[in-house]
């Protein structure tokens, strides 16, 4: 019967951090889109963009529009006229990164001239339980 107590509570224990975030993992996700959103300008050229995200110190890939229409990448969803910058910027919060996701993943896609057409950035969606006898919501890693 001890058993059984300490498995059950070893898996609550494992599961309990999630709901405990108090809106962490998406506030990250929010402060990468900011940080985006001001440097647009900067990322509006692909040659500095490229600057600025080799400065940045995180995983940079850059795929030519040929490569793309050879072997095009799961993550690309139609390949563009231009060169394709893919970045993945590390979560620092580890209950994040663990039970949501480990980085967020920004596509910058350009013209055939080099200017920025489309930018996209990603993290896996949170998600929710509803407790029906509460009326309420518990979220798993917001």
């Amino acid at each position: 019967m001890i058993r059984v107590f300490l498995a059950f509570a070893l898996v609550w224990l494992v599961l309990m951090p999630p709901f405990f975030t108090d809106g962490a993992c998406t506030a990250e996700f929010d402060n990468v889109t900011r940080e985006i959103q001001a440097s647009k300008p900067v990322l509006a050229s692909f040659a500095s963009a490229q600057e600025y995200w080799n400065s940045a110190h995180v995983s940079v890939q850059t795929i030519s529009a040929a490569q793309c229409r050879a072997s095009r990448p799961r993550f690309v969803d139609n390949c563009g006229p231009g060169e394709l910058i893919y970045v993945t910027i590390p979560i620092q919060n580890r209950v994040c990164r663990f039970y949501r996701d480990s980085d967020v993943r920004v596509q910058l896609q350009y013209d055939d001239r080099g200017r920025l057409r489309q930018l996209q950035a990603d993290m896996k969606p949170f998600k929710f339980f509803t407790v029906p006898w509460l009326g309420t919501k518990l979220y798993w890693g917001k």
